[in-house]
Order: structure tokens, then C-alpha cells, then sequence
């Protein structure tokens, strides 16, 4: 029997809305491949029965007329009336055949237990997970997996989930897993000590619904005040800023445990700034400026007798100091006796106070503190991104001539500058010249002393050439080092194209700054500023900031360095010209976002800032253009 489907002319609010309500309120659902045999399927069918689910339960699986007591049949779409959602338990190459079933049933969603997609690493197995989400978005059903464990949703009372569950409380916190295995340890122990959960999802491959859908139903849901998430891996970083916003929105926290710290897999960078920043480093500023909780570890809460001594004290303590927060921090980790004595029961027995768990272990407590104070800071001081400071400048277009000009080299420092000029970022004054007699020239216009540094897209790093002559005061030691630089720079490299030598204006005093842009697969766009000399090199002394960097972001950007003193003016020396360093950071954002599908890495070194009111001036860049497919 075909039933309707009611998917026909919604909008995407509307389609999503109905998918996520199959998923976690369905009111029929059919488990292909239901057996009476242990495995993923029997454990679900009878998980889901036991936990008091309300709905109607049936079986697909031609073997059986009955599974448990519930009816069974041989496929999705002989169902009399269909189902709102189908949780798949065969065989990888029998999947694609049962979504074509579910569709013709007008299943509304369906969940994938199965493995054997693209986990794996033959193309047969990719393959079949792409089949997926070309299924998914061909006939709007939307899949949950696959290679996942399943679902829980307290409110539905539907325990849909492999795992050694007894019950499953009832409560505010939504979880979204990646990893399904670990849902067993981060969900059963906060259970017993009385914990409370709305919904809980393990996402697996992701080959259609990911984590941040599930992320976006949970702000939406009344229930769900906490969101809690393992993450292995962000897929679509748009989406992820998307539902970050919407949760600061609404006040309720992101708290993610985000895996994968290692850096083994980070590509070879030809700019400074891509060897100092890490893809690890990249998440936690975007958490950080996206008001995501990054956590690392969990801990659990005691009970409290508040018929105790103890339990007295802090029952009396909120009616002296009405307009404080209070939080209960245990010094112990471990199983504590309930009662004010072992031999006792407890009296009036309690794990949360005002709403707030006890916080358990003095390491683990005082983070969450911390936490729960920078989350505050947050949204007092969140400013929210328009969509025109994501959009182009008007200089976009110019900019991007001139790194296409460059034919996928490296643009040579001239050029570099002239695309920092463009947005206002001050840079040296200087010239090109291909003769000694026009260095003097160039040099007596400009102004000595000068510098001069050799011209040539071959040659990226010029102080290793012998390619920079620094403070040429006089025509003499100008002639003499055109000469000299020139010499240099083909011993270096006989078959470089050397463009010509560049006059320079010699800038002298200030403080040394490095500012630079690195991309990152997921993220795009990351922008690291630090102070120059031993900070970046020995203490690798930088800050991160995704673009687009508003005035407020910059500055906590300064603020963070470990060095931000010597900016300040220590030890009696002037203050530095922050405010001027906060605006080409503005300015350098804009250009990052500009040029963020042509520019693989910036180079700012140094960026010199003068002492407070005179500005600060770029003296040298390298820009690397992003590598294309021929």
C-alpha cells in the first residue's frame, strides 16, 4: 500500500520542521531488517519497546510475520498506512533498495544503523554513501547516518538507540554525537547521578543530516536549554557560525568536546604565518569568537542532604545574598554517601541547586566556572556580523586582477603593497628601478636614507639572497649597493627573473609586528598577529582571529599576547599606536575575505607601529597565490 506523501509544496522551514518531528516524535515506525535474533535491530525494536513508546512499532523483514509482538512485514511500503520513519538495519548493498521502499511508503525520515559507507576506504563504499545524499536530496527524506547507533528522545519516550540503556531521564540538555560508541559513556553514568537529557542523537557519516541541523532543531525546542556536542569534525563552517548565532540568540550554550589536536596532517606553508598556525588553533578561535564552550573532559554531581549541617548552611546562605549566584563545588571526586551519615538515610536528598548541578572535583568545577563566566562575558559583549561586513569591497574586483596578474606565483613585494594600498593599509614609500643611475635618482626623490631589496618572483625570502642592504645613506653607498644586491641575488639563484632592485624608504624605530593570513580548510580565512623577533620565532607569541574582525575582536586580539606589555610602554617607553594596529587589522580582514578563494598565505613582516598617534607602516609582504587545478 502506497501512502500519501505529505512532503509535496512545503517550504525549507516547513520540510525541515516535519523531517526533524519524524525523527524525534514519530508516531509509526517501521525497523527493516527487525529480527529475533540479538544484533543492532533487536536491540533497538526492544529498547524502544521497553522504554514505553507510544507510537506503533513494526517489523520489514520477509522472514517473519511477527517480531516481538509487533506486526511484521516484508517491505516499507506493504506497511497498511506507511510509517513516519524507518530505522535501517540490512546490509550496506541492500540499503539504497530499501530507501526506494520508504519513498514510495512516504517515509518522512529515516535513520541509517548500517556501516559499510564511507568510512571505508574502497570507492564501492563511497559510492554507496553518495547514492545517499543524492537519494536525500532528490526526494526530501532526510537521513539520519549512516555507520550511527540511533536516537533517543525522552519526550517522545523512544529510546531508538543501541546500548545497554535501563532508562533514560528526562530533561534540558540536548547531545549530538559523531561518534556513536561514545554516547554509551557520556550519557549512562550522568543518568545514574540524575541527569537529564530532551534528545539524543548519533549523527555517523553525516551523508545528509549533520550535526548542526540537529544543533538548529535543539535551539528551537523549548525543552532543550543546554547543547551538548562530540565533535570529530566540522563539515560546513557556514552552518556552524549560523547556529551559533542562533543559540547566543536564544542564551542557550554550545558546549562542544572537539577531538583531534594533532597537526600531522598540516600542509607545508611557504609563508611564515602558515607554519605558526595549526588547524587546531584555527577551531578554538572560532569557537572562542563564536561563543562556543570547548571543553575537554566531564565530571558528574553528588548528592547533598540538605537535612545535614551542610545542606543547612546552603539553604540559608541564598536568603542572606538574594542577588548572588551560588554553585556547589565538591573537593572530591568518586562516590559520596548520600546521608549526613553512612548509616543514615538521607532525609531530603538533592544533586542540583536553583537548576545549577552540583560540580564535582576541584579541577573540572573551577573550569566550568570559568567557562560559565566567559560565556556571560560573551553575551554582554557580542556584537552580531552583518551581512555586508561578510560581503566584497569595492575594491574587490581590482585586488583580484592583481593577484590573477601574477600567474600563480608569488606576488613580489611591490606588487604586494600596491594590493595592502588598495585598503588603506600604510606602507613603505619606494620605487622600481633597473639601473644604478636611477636608484640615485629614486633615492634622492624619496629621501635618504633607503633601502634596497632585489625584485624577483624567485626569490621569496630576500635576506637569505643577500638581497636587502638596509640604511644606504649617501649616492656613493647607493651606486655601490644596486650593484652589490644585484650580484647577490644571481649567486643565489642564476636562473631568477630579476625584475630590478626596489628603492625604499628606510624606516626606522617602532615596534616590530607580524600580521598574517593562513587558510584552513574548513574555516577559510584565519588571520594571526603577533609581536616580531624572539616572541613569533621562540615563543611562537600569536593570536588568531577569523575574519570578519570587528573593531572589539582586534583589540582582544592585542590584548591576548603574551607580550602585549611591551605595546603598552614597559619599562618607561611610550606607549605603541595600538588604535592604528586595530585598524589595519580591520582593513587587512577586509582584504582576506576579499581574496579568500585567491590567496593561499599573507605575509606581513615586519609591520612596524610607532608610538601612540603616529600610525604604523607595513615594510615588507609576500603574497601567495592559491595553487589551481590546470
Amino acid at each position: 500500500m502506497q501512502a500519501v506523501d505529505s512532503r509535496q509544496a512545503l517550504s525549507e522551514p516547513d520540510a525541515f520542521h516535519q523531517a526533524m518531528n519524524a525523527i524525534f516524535h514519530p508516531k509509526r515506525i517501521a525497523i527493516v531488517g527487525a529480527s529475533q535474533r540479538p544484533g543492532f535491530a533487536n536491540s533497538i525494536q526492544r529498547l524502544i519497546l521497553k522504554g514505553g513508546y507510544e507510537g506503533e512499532v513494526f517489523g520489514v523483514n520477509p522472514r517473519y510475520d511477527e517480531v516481538m509482538g509487533c506486526p511484521c512485514y516484508p517491505t516499507i511500503d506493504a506497511i497498511p498506512g506507511g510509517a513516519d520513519k524507518a530505522i535501517v538495519v540490512v546490509p550496506s548493498q541492500h540499503v539504497m533498495g530499501v530507501l526506494d521502499q520508504a519513498e514510495k511508503a512516504g517515509v518522512k525520515a529515516v535513520n541509517i544503523i548500517t556501516s559499510g559507507f564511507g568510512e571505508q576506504s574502497d570507492d564501492d563504499a563511497h559510492e554507496r554513501q553518495n547514492q545517499i545524499r543524492d537519494f536525500a536530496r532528490r526526494t526530501g527524506i532526510r537521513i539520519v547516518g549512516p555507520n550511527c547507533l540511533g536516537i533517543i528522545s525522552t519526550p517522545a519516550k523512544m529510546i531508538a538507540k543501541s546500548g545497554p540503556y535501563d532508562h533514560v531521564n528526562r530533561g534540558p540538555v540536548g547531545i549530538v554525537f559523531q561518534s556513536g560508541l561514545l554516547a554509551y559513556s557520556a550519557v549512562i553514568p550522568p543518568t545514574d547521578r540524575g541527569f537529564g537529557y530532551s534528545y539524543i542523537v548519533t549523527t555517523g557519516n553525516e551523508a545528509d543530516l549533520d550535526a548542526t541541523d540537529f544543533m538548529r532543531y535543539y535551539i528551537e525546542d523549548d525543552e532543550t536549554r543546554v547543547l551538548g556536542c562530540f565533535i570529530e569534525q566540522f563539515r560546513d563552517a557556514d552552518k556552524l557560525r549560523e547556529v551559533a548565532d542562533l543559540a547566543a540568540n536564544a542564551g542557550k550554550p554550545l558546549v562542544v568536546l572537539k577531538i583531534g589536536r594533532s597537526e600531522g596532517g598540516q600542509r607545508a606553508a611557504r609563508a611564515h604565518t602558515g607554519s605558526l598556525v595549526g588547524s587546531d588553533d584555527v577551531i578554538d578561535t572560532v569557537m572562542r569568537q563564536l561563543g562556543i564552550i570547548r571543553v575537554y573532559g566531564q565530571a558528574y554531581p553528588n548528592k547533598v542532604d540538605l537535612d545535614s549541617p551542610v545542606g543547612k548552611v546552603m539553604k540559608a546562605i541564598p536568603e542572606k545574598y538574594p542577588d548572588k549566584m551560588f554553585l556547589i563545588l565538591s573537593l572530591v571526586t568518586g562516590k559520596v554517601q548520600e546521608g549526613y551519615r553512612a548509616d543514615q538515610p538521607p532525609v531530603e536528598p538533592v544533586m542540583e541547586w536553583d537548576g545549577v548541578p552540583f560540580l564535582q572535583g576541584t579541577e573540572n568545577g573551577l573550569r566550568a566556572i570559568r567557562h560559565m563566566n566567559r560565556y556571560a562575558e560573551f553575551l554582554r559583549g557580542r556584537t552580531t556580523t552583518t551581512d555586508e561586513q561578510r560581503g566584497p569591497s569595492p575594491v574587490a574586483e581590482r585586488a583580484v586582477a592583481i593577484v590573477r596578474a601574477a600567474n600563480g606565483r608569488p606576488l613580489v613585494e611591490r606588487e604586494a603593497k600596491q594590493l595592502l594600498s588598495l585598503y588603506d593599509i600604510p606602507v613603505t614609500q619606494e620605487r622600481l628601478v633597473t639601473s644604478a643611475d636611477d636608484a640615485v635618482a629614486a633615492a634622492e626623490s624619496i629621501g635618504y636614507p633607503v633601502v634596497l631589496k632585489i625584485e624577483s618572483p624567485d626569490i621569496a625570502h630576500k635576506t637569505e639572497a643577500g638581497g636587502v642592504l638596509l640604511n644606504l645613506a649617501d649616492e656613493q653607498g647607493v651606486r655601490h649597493g644596486y650593484d652589490q644586491i644585484v650580484a647577490n641575488a644571481k649567486a643565489y639563484n642564476a636562473d631568477a627573473d630579476i625584475r630590478g632592485v626596489l628603492v625604499q624608504q628606510m624606516v626606522s624605530g617602532g615596534k616590530e609586528l607580524i600580521l598574517g593570513m593562513t587558510q584552513d580548510p574548513t574555516f577559510g580565512p584565519a588571520i594571526a598577529v603577533g609581536l616580531g623577533g624572539i616572541f613569533v620565532e621562540i615563543l611562537k607569541d600569536v593570536q588568531l582571529g577569523i575574519p570578519p574582525l570587528t573593531e572589539g575582536m582586534s583589540r582582544e586580539m592585542i590584548s591576548r599576547l603574551r607580550g602585549k606589555a611591551i605595546l603598552e610602554g614597559a619599562r618607561g617607553e611610550a606607549a605603541s599606536d595600538v588604535s592604528a594596529v586595530v585598524n589595519v587589522l580591520g582593513c587587512f580582514s577586509q582584504l582576506c575575505l576579499d581574496l579568500r578563494d585567491e590567496v593561499a598565505e599573507i605575509d606581513i613582516n615586519p609591520l612596524l607601529v610607532f608610538e601612540d598617534g603616529n600610525g604604523a607602516c607595513v615594510v615588507d609582504c609576500l603574497i601567495v597565490p592559491t595553487t589551481r587545478d590546470a
